[in-house]
């Protein structure tokens, strides 16, 4: 059947009826999240045959080929500036979005590319390993 996992600082009637309660510091959601990734993300390539890789290759962006300078430093993904509205950024340009330059969107179907977003992805997610995220 299913299993009901619960995360959160404290125990609530909502915990109590879960199958796993994970306690977790308040304040320590960002890297707990981040822990999950990366475990997501390694499990697939260890088990592909545990997800639908068919998915996560054809209706994502995980097989797109990004431009190799790419770099995401500043914690955007291409050129914004501040919109209309407070705390919402509009895109200037999709030359900006750093996808490789061809005609179509260049892939890797395989997922081993350095330069693909399923790649960058694992990369990123990477520093939140178990002992990171345990302490």
């Amino acid at each position: 059947g299913l299993n009901s996992p619960f995360v959160d600082p404290r125990f609530t009637r909502t915990s109590s009826k879960a199958d796993i309660y994970a306690v977790m510091r308040s304040g320590c959601d960002i890297a707990f999240i981040g822990g999950m990734i990366n475990y997501v993300v390694n499990d697939m390539e260890s088990n592909p045959g545990n997800y639908n890789m068919e998915y996560v290759i054809n209706y994502t962006n995980a097989a797109f080929i990004i431009n190799p300078d790419f770099e995401f430093s500043d914690g955007l993904f291409g050129e914004v500036s501040q919109g209309e509205f407070a705390g919402k950024y509009t895109a200037e340009s999709k030359a900006t979005w750093k996808y490789a330059d061809t005609s179509t969107p260049a892939t890797d179907p395989t997922l081993k590319d350095p330069d693909c977003v399923f790649q960058l992805l694992k990369k990123h997610y990477s520093r939140y390993d178990a002992d990171t995220v345990c302490s």
